[in-house]
């Protein structure tokens, strides 16, 4: 060893520490020696120092970003090469191909984006908007649920190749199955299992308070058998504002008023199903908030919570007007009648998409 490794060496307080540090490669014995004696100690204690420094690494790669360490936001490592899906003003998207557990995993992963749109400070998001944290925000509120219909969603550490040694901080979802609603036959739209699931997104969205809820924003799969119903880019969300989700509707000049607040939302769903209801009913606001309070300013978890509360008394506004339906109902005659009664363009996001199409 070096007189600076010996040192260091003799500096740890214990026969444990000083062995795992001679053990260490001479580039890792040199990273330690960087170290203040506090950290020093903290990372030799730790049962595996050479991973505690390569976690350390990696939290300073988020702290120049200024993206918070939690357990929700520990990053996946992508080390895989990586193909540009498109290149804009609000960042980056790349696709990719990773290692998992069960095989190969298709991805997307993008690259932050600072911007604050009009959009987004209509909603109260403010500089520093850490879109990142609202998609994962998002995520877990659908997960939370047990609505699988938003993207999974998790931060990523990303190289632009595999030759480069800099790190940089994406957002890296599924790549989901399906085609962008705007794509789809009037048809799929229509149908109830579909339906069923824009209903579990629009609930998701309003308690998240989404504005950005466009055609090609929801990705539907539908085999015939089951639908699958992914919301995507989810940005424009957990603003400080508004609390009341119904404001979250875009008023549309093809539905009757030539007003447009540039919104892509649509009012509390007309219909839904007792399994929504159970889940709505379970979702208590002191839950809500510890999930999303790392994450977000207070304003935003208030503003979240208020709209929870707003979701939870249309949900009873409904049972009492008995347009609560059983889950396997959604095909079912009285169930049709119901949808055409209560949903129209301004409260589903399927019969929003077929106005915009009749124009």
């Amino acid at each position: 060893m070096t007189p600076a490794e010996r040192e260091c060496c003799l500096s740890l307080p214990s026969a444990a520490m000083r062995g795992a540090f001679i053990d260490l490669s001479e580039e890792t014995r040199s990273e330690v020696i960087e170290l203040s004696q506090a950290e020093r100690e903290a990372t030799m204690a730790s049962p595996d120092p050479r991973q505690a420094l390569v976690e350390r690494r990696y939290k300073e790669v988020y702290a120049e970003n200024d993206v918070p360490w939690t357990h929700d936001t520990r990053p996946e490592i992508v080390d895989e090469d990586l193909r540009i899906v498109r290149a804009g003003f609000h960042g980056t998207v790349f696709s990719a191909r990773i290692d998992a557990p069960d095989g190969k995993r298709d991805v997307v992963i993008k690259s932050l984006d600072g911007s604050v749109g009009w959009r987004a400070h209509l909603i109260g998001i403010g500089p520093s908007p850490h879109y990142e944290l609202r998609n994962i925000a998002s995520s877990l509120l659908a997960r939370h649920l047990g609505f699988d219909v938003v993207v999974d969603t998790r931060l990523c550490l990303y190289k632009l190749s595999p030759r480069s040694v800099e790190r940089r901080v994406g957002i890296m979802t599924e790549l989901p199955r399906g085609q962008p609603a705007y794509d789809l036959p009037d048809a799929i739209l229509e149908n109830g299992a579909v339906r069923r699931e824009l209903t579990k997104l629009q609930l998701v969205d309003a308690i998240a308070g989404q504005i950005d809820r466009h055609g090609g924003n929801m990705l539907i799969h539908y085999d015939g058998y089951r639908a699958v119903v992914r919301g995507v880019d989810n940005d424009q969300c957990f603003g400080k504002h508004p609390s009341d989700p119904d404001v979250l509707y875009q008023h549309h000049g093809s539905f009757g008023t030539a007003h447009d607040n540039g919104f892509h939302g649509v009012r509390l769903p007309g219909v839904i199903d007792t399994g929504m209801a159970s889940a709505i009913a379970k979702l208590k606001p002191q839950d809500l908030r510890a999930m999303l309070s790392d994450k977000l300013q207070k304003e935003e978890c208030d503003a979240a919570v208020a709209r929870l509360h707003f979701v939870k008394a249309h949900v009873g506004r409904l049972a009492s007007e008995q347009r609560i339906i059983e889950p396997d109902r959604w095909e079912n005659p009285r169930s049709m009648h119901l949808f055409r009664m209560y949903c129209n363009a301004t409260n589903s996001y399927g019969a929003r998409e077929l106005a915009i199409r009749s124009g």
